[in-house]
């Protein structure tokens, strides 16, 4: 959706490769380490995904590794996106969010252009998510459906206490819990 937005508003978007990205990361940390593992540049990725849409500056961000290499680790991935003219995926979250943020006119065509909202996987939203919903839910419906216990990707910034405090988050909001049961019987 982040996507789509930004087209419509006039954005040309390039997105960096994945390959590309594990090369600057592996680079920065190849000078910490003789060998560096898939799960250590995974871990810096996850970490850089995690920072950018925790909406926390760089100083209360608690990193899962080295603090001084997270930072370089950023600072060279953020400085090949922008001499490059390259886009991650939190990035258009992040565009959009403050594109809404800093036009009312383009925040009040998205909010009535949609009168419902679904979000499946609610556990999966980060703050940045968290955000956009709240901007955009103003005179339609938002419906969210998904389960705490099912969350993916805590890795990177998901937050699944969301669905806990969903009434609490969305005014006027209505929570209903459903439980399943499923009996299999073995012949």
């Amino acid at each position: 959706m982040f996507y789509k937005i930004l087209l419509r508003e006039g954005f040309n978007i390039s997105i960096i490769e994945g390959g590309i990205a594990h090369r600057i990361i592996k680079s920065t940390l190849n000078k910490y380490s003789d060998e560096v593992s898939e799960d250590k540049i995974k871990e810096a990725l996850n970490n850089i995904s995690f920072f950018k849409t925790s909406l926390k500056n760089i100083e209360e961000f608690k990193a899962t590794m080295a603090k001084d290499i997270f930072i370089e680790c950023l600072e060279k991935y953020e400085d090949y996106k922008s001499k490059n003219g390259l886009w991650d995926f939190d990035d258009l979250s992040i565009k959009v969010v403050n594109l809404l943020n800093d036009n009312t006119e383009i925040l009040s065509k998205y909010q009535t252009m949609f009168k419902y909202i679904l979000v499946d996987e609610f556990q999966d939203c980060d703050e940045l998510q968290i955000k956009f919903l709240k901007m955009l839910n103003k005179n339609n419906s938002l419906f969210a459906v998904g389960d705490e216990d099912q969350c993916i990707y805590s890795f990177r910034g998901s937050r699944p206490e969301y669905m806990v405090s969903f009434s609490e988050i969305f005014e006027h909001a209505k929570k209903y819990i459903y439980l399943l049961i499923i009996e299999a019987i073995i012949i």
